[in-house]
């Protein structure tokens, strides 16, 4: 509110005709206008107030906009772009080994956890999930998962 209240001091008249400025205006507005609602009312809100908190987000929008005139930050941005698609698929590949492992280990390692949980193994040890550690390939994903962190 503070923020509306100042561009709308020092730009006056401009304020309204950038587009930006009128959508930061009506976001806030209608966050207020919720909130201020459900808390007289004390009720809850039809649409989630966090939405427009999250709206608000675009206005970040404006920061990378002036960031581009700078060659020197355009190029950090590109990199971080390029970093993030890296990184993207190195996440995918992982997913699709640890899932070739975890169909492995359903098929091969869960027949003999039966023959382990059938002999009293894990009860004796006290652990709750190992009977059903390799049962499912979300399971054995999750197994795996922490098994390696």
């Amino acid at each position: 509110c503070i923020e509306i209240g100042l561009g709308l001091y020092v730009e006056r008249v401009s304020f309204f005709q950038d587009y930006l400025c009128l959508f930061d205006l009506l976001v806030v507005v209608t966050d207020a206008s919720l909130t201020i609602s459900s808390l007289a009312l004390d009720v809850e809100t039809p649409i989630p107030v966090e939405m427009f908190r999250l709206l608000r987000l675009l206005k970040i929008m404006r920061a990378v906009r002036l960031m581009m005139l700078f060659p020197e930050l355009h190029l950090i941005i590109r990199s971080l772009v390029c970093a993030t698609k890296a990184i993207i698929w190195a996440v995918l590949m992982l997913v699709v080994v640890l899932g070739f492992w975890a169909i492995f280990a359903v098929v091969l390692i869960h027949p003999l956890n039966v023959q382990i949980t059938k002999s009293g193994y894990w009860l004796a040890h006290h652990c709750e999930r190992c009977p059903r550690a390799f049962e499912s390939v979300q399971q054995s994903m999750l197994t795996l998962s922490q098994q390696i962190i």
